[in-house]
């Protein structure tokens, strides 16, 4: 059925008159204008117009039973206090540009805008809506900084990807977006979820363990803007700063670790070496090596820094063995020159 404006009802009247007129026909009669047997059939008591068979009931001012064919003309809307061209539907192609575009296809367009959508017994929902700036799909507020602004408050708002799992009632969405929306039980590779002043991406499979990478604001409680790899049991964490927050272990094949000190600084002439005297009184007093944090100071460890202190320990150690050694040697030949002298003694 395709509806028509009433100056185009008006025109058709005239035009069945005419012929009612010419061919002595009464209105409510059927006029044959071909061979074939379709009419233009003006209902007795109405203003109703049928073009088709004469078995069909009008339910509309115009009634077309067949293809309405256009030609390369427009089908405007309003047009009730004047022509008005802003507002229709129409082929564009060769020999006739939209917007300097070649489409070959079919443009509906509005003054402001337009929409899509369904109309189910009267209730209407609005599937896709436009204006000037941007295209809004489930809202008709699209944000003007969005080219494209999607949202669903029910279900994910787009899925990319999507089919049953087989066997379950359980959709798999390849890739999913959506605004902090729970899943339930459903399947998705891949989703990225934007909640109240933060934004992440979350990996999970149904009955599996879920996996989430989010961008934290800071919290307040001593943790700042923080990008977070966490699941129910673990929790990685990323600062600003760089420093990378890991609870348990890692596994790696090396590790290379930046620093600007090293501690050859012992070797040099002016080091105060502290004598194995004073160290074990520091150990006695102290519990641990001097200028090694003890179990009770330490909460967590610089591996440069210990590094660091360990091979101050280790340089320290070796002179410490050098000046042993040197002792070893002055005592071996103090005590071959005095068994020389008790030798000659005898």
């Amino acid at each position: 059925m395709v509806k028509c404006n009433s100056s185009l009802v008006k025109r058709m009247i005239l035009a069945i008159a005419i012929v009612t007129v010419t061919s002595g026909l009464s209105f409510g009669q059927f006029v044959r204008k071909t061979s074939s047997p379709y009419f233009v059939y003006l209902q007795t008591g109405t203003d109703k117009v049928i073009v088709g068979p004469n078995t069909i009931t009008p339910y509309n001012k115009l009634d077309v039973d067949g293809t309405l064919g256009l030609r390369e003309n427009d089908l405007l809307f309003r047009g009730k206090t004047g022509q008005d061209l802003n507002h229709g539907i129409g082929w564009y192609g060769t020999g006739k540009l939209w917007n300097g575009i070649t489409l070959d296809g079919p443009v509906l367009y509005g003054y402001l805008g337009g929409m899509l959508g369904t109309n189910r017994g009267g209730t209407r929902t609005n599937m896709l809506y436009w204006n000037t700036t941007s295209v809004g799909i489930g809202t008709t507020s699209p944000d003007p900084s969005c080219v494209l602004h999607i949202n669903n408050s029910t279900y994910p708002s787009v899925q990319i990807g999507s089919r049953w799992l087989s066997g379950t009632a359980q959709p798999l969405y390849l890739l999913g977006l959506n605004n902090n929306q729970t899943y339930g039980n459903t399947d998705c590779i891949l989703n990225l979820n934007s909640q109240a002043g933060q934004s992440g991406i979350e990996f999970f499979r149904a009955g599996q363990q879920k996996w989430y990478l989010f961008n934290r604001p800071d919290d307040g409680a001593g943790h700042p803007d923080r990008l977070e790899f966490y699941n129910n049991t673990t929790r990685m964490t990323l600062d600003q700063d760089g420093t990378l927050r890991v609870p348990n272990k890692i596994r790696t094949g090396e590790i290379y670790v930046t620093t600007n000190v090293w501690a050859d600084y012992v070797f040099d002439k002016n080091y105060k070496l502290a004598s194995l005297g004073e160290v074990e009184d520091s150990i006695k007093v102290n519990g641990h090596l001097p200028g090694i944090p003890g179990q009770k100071e330490i909460k967590e460890v610089s591996v440069g820094d210990m590094q660091v202190k360990l091979l101050e320990k280790i340089e320290e150690l070796t002179l410490h063995m050098i000046a042993l050694e040197k002792t070893s040697e002055q005592l071996k030949k103090e005590n071959a020159s005095l068994k020389t002298q008790i030798s000659q003694m005898r």
